[in-house]
């Protein structure tokens, strides 16, 4: 009987976990945010980077030459 009642509560326990540490975004947060993605919008430089890095280097799995070679090209 111990043995359940322990179980249960530590179940009960475990539900609530995942709702205590999750993060509240503040409004500077969001500022924070909606400014970066608005600059992301602006521009396409960053897709057209990762765009020729992609076709270019291709996968970059570690130690291969693909990865040392996109490293060099940053």
């Amino acid at each position: 009987m111990k043995y359940l009642l322990f179980s249960i509560f530590a179940f009960l326990l475990l539900l609530n976990a995942p709702i205590q540490s999750q993060s509240v975004l503040t409004n500077d947060h969001r500022e924070k945010a909606r400014q970066l993605i608005e600059l992301a919008m602006e521009s396409d430089l960053a897709w057209n980077r990762l765009t020729y890095m992609a076709d270019t280097y291709g996968p970059r799995f570690p130690g291969t030459e693909n990865l040392e070679r996109s490293i060099d090209w940053i």
